[in-house]
């Protein structure tokens, strides 16, 4: 019910379109609702049959959301999937707006500079409350993209259970999933965040439940069915494959690293492959790359800037850096990254997951008794999970500079248990750190409203 009440709040309270790349979404689910089929990259410019590239992305999300309009639209396909008069999504402009140099400082009577521009796109009074067609349905898009971040909530409580036992810990790691306030932002947009959120916490739940039951039951249906969560995440975008080097290490631990763990391993790849497979190829026949890299870079070609891992930009704190812009937009970076929290909530994130980090590498490396602790095992595999995502982010960025927190959202469940696993590791006082990160998210998702109060009014 928290995440429910706060993504219909962020669904309802941003304009359509003021959300990351809202509109390139929108338009691959109005083609796959109007034409029903796929769009076809090309080999060559301009890559893709209508005038965006983002047909070349997985599909499942889109297909998804292209369903529901068809649905919710009383028009039918005749509505907005067709209609190319309702100047749906408008011009994209030559230049993003101006961003801010720097993060608001903590001021009760004005959050944001008079001056900051941070309207990507003109506000049309049909998205003004009474709402009125077409914004009536787009607005219901939102609403039902909330269904993949509910369920983000539910498996990341689920996941907690199996790490770290049923109870109060597993609780705060889905009342932290629900209260992040990037997840409910995103979750509430028309785009694949959230589908990847939730594939990412579905493929962490199945692998600790297959690593816990090990031989006994059905294994190999387990791994099956495992390898096929890994096929829908690369559906619903290609970089959650990454999942499925947890997923294979879960197997091979299931299956007491015997000889038995090579068969669980080629059950994994197939059911991966028969999921996901049939895109890869057709992305193999049609352009010559089964990843569609190659038509990324050729349509961000103006932001392609190759660097060395041990550049600046990795490691520098500088406020359009990796690190720091990484980690605020993973929490709060609203709009087109052009709305930032004040600096003293992020200064209380950083001392929270530090202290998080600090501890799960005590449980992790920290021995009780005559052996290991039983929590170990899986907080390394989630640790894993989100180590898998960190390195494909990484990669990503040495050639192209978009430190984006929500490319970490394939591991945001992991991430979140790792985090109330290594709060609870930090002593007695444990319960009131606890108590501390839920205020912090709570304040942050307090602050961006009023932010927004005086952005959209």
């Amino acid at each position: 019910m928290v995440f429910l009440a706060l993504g219909t709040a962020y669904a309802l309270a941003v304009p359509m379109f003021e959300k990351p790349d809202e509109t390139r979404h929108l338009e691959y689910v109005r083609f796959l609702a109007r034409e029903r089929r796929l769009p076809c990259p090309l080999a060559v410019p301009p890559y893709h049959e209508e005038t965006h590239w983002q047909g070349a992305h997985a599909p499942l999300p889109h297909a998804v959301v292209a369903a529901v309009l068809l649905i919710l639209d009383p028009l039918g396909r005749a509505g907005i999937a067709s209609d190319r008069t309702l100047g749906l999504v408008r011009p994209m402009p030559d230049a993003m707006p101006p961003a801010p140099v720097t993060w608001p400082r903590l001021n009760p009577r004005a959050f944001l500079p008079s001056d900051w521009d941070v309207n990507r796109f003109e506000r049309d009074e049909r998205d003004r409350f009474p709402l009125r067609y077409p914004y009536t349905v787009l607005r219901g898009l939102r609403l039902a993209s909330l269904a993949w971040g509910l369920g983000t909530v539910w498996l990341a409580g689920l996941t907690a259970s199996l790490a770290l036992g049923p109870g109060p810990w597993a609780i705060l790691s889905a009342l932290l999933t629900a209260l992040h306030p990037q997840h409910a932002f995103m979750a509430s947009a028309v785009s694949n965040d959230g589908l990847s959120a939730f594939l990412g916490a579905l493929v962490a739940w199945l692998g600790l439940r297959h690593v816990r039951a090990g031989e006994r039951g059905w294994p190999r249906a387990r791994a099956v069915g495992l390898g096929a969560a890994v096929g829908l995440g690369m559906l619903a975008r290609v970089a959650v494959g990454t999942t499925g080097l947890f997923a294979a290490a879960c197997v091979w631990l299931a299956a007491g690293r015997s000889r038995r763990a090579l068969s669980g391993l080629g059950l994994l790849a197939v059911g991966a492959a028969v999921t996901a497979g049939w895109w890869f190829v057709r992305n193999q026949v049609l352009t010559g790359d089964p990843l569609g890299w190659h038509l990324y870079l050729a349509a961000n070609a103006s932001f392609v800037s190759p660097r060395a891992l041990w550049s600046p930009y990795f490691f520098a704190m500088a406020e359009r850096g990796f690190v720091r812009l990484s980690f605020a937009s993973f929490w709060a970076g609203f709009g087109w990254f052009t709305i930032f929290l004040p600096r003293v909530v992020y200064a209380l994130l950083w001392g929270v997951c530090l202290g998080g980090a600090a501890g799960v590498v005590l449980a992790i490396l920290r021995r009780g008794g005559a052996g290991p602790r039983p929590d170990r095992i899986p907080l390394s595999l989630l640790a894993l999970h989100a180590a898998a995502t960190l390195a494909l982010i990484v990669w990503f960025n040495l050639r192209i500079p978009e430190p984006q927190g929500r490319y970490f959202f394939p591991s945001l469940a992991p991430l979140m248990i790792l985090l109330a696993a290594g709060l609870r590791e930090l002593g007695p006082r444990a319960r009131w750190l606890a108590w501390g990160a839920l205020a912090v998210l709570i304040v942050a998702n307090a602050d961006a409203f009023l932010i927004f109060a005086r952005i959209y009014r």
